[in-house]
């Protein structure tokens, strides 16, 4: 492939600069992207000058305005949504303190402060996990085992949480989460092994 030459980079980057973006890191994947769809022009006889005229056109100041506002959403909402999910994985950690506390003194309310604690654990924090797993795992395949290790989760947690309160059904639940959490183990080493050869 052929290689651009510094004058010609200094050229391209003096037209990326005029684009006025302010995320440096995009710019600079964005220049790398523009700099090879340049290169492959080159290679098929074309001038530098009009190379780098068709891709400028062709990528347009405004598309790339819009890829960096994108992008900036995007961060801002995964900052957001680990935020929110540390928020209630300590919430229910202090619940689950608290009722555990409560309970060693015998106090009133301590099986509920437990629950609730158990509860918050099981599904807020578990879910927002999963959530946040959906932002970067694209396939159907790896979204629906997500939602299985989602399920095995909540189930096992429920179960053992509700295990220190002597409730009914609470080793089936225990059983059954960890069946569950089995079977998204064993296809996320499936999905993992898929990316490995491809």
């Amino acid at each position: 492939m052929l290689v651009l030459e510094p004058t010609q980079v200094k050229s391209i980057e003096t037209k990326m600069a005029s684009v006025g973006l302010k995320n440096s890191s995009l710019s600079i994947d964005l220049m790398d992207h523009v700099c090879c769809m340049i290169e492959e022009r080159l290679e098929l006889g074309t001038e530098f000058q009009q190379a780098e005229k068709e891709v400028f056109s062709e990528m347009g100041i405004l598309h790339m305005q819009a890829i960096e506002q994108e992008t900036q959403l995007l961060t801002q909402n995964k900052i957001t949504m680990k935020k929110r999910t540390i928020i209630i994985g300590l919430v229910s950690l202090v619940l689950m303190g608290a009722g555990f506390t409560m309970k060693q003194f015998h106090l009133m309310g301590a099986g509920i402060t437990w629950g609730v604690g158990v509860l918050t654990a099981a599904i807020g924090f578990t879910l927002f996990m999963t959530i946040d797993r959906f932002s970067y795992e694209k396939t159907i395949l790896e979204r629906v085992n997500g939602i299985i290790g989602f399920l095995g989760a909540a189930a096992f947690i429920i179960g053992v949480g509700f295990n220190v309160l002597r409730m009914p059904l609470s080793f089936l639940l225990i059983w059954s989460g960890g069946i569950v959490l089995l079977v998204h183990y064993i296809i996320n080493n499936l999905v993992v092994a898929q990316i490995k050869r491809s």
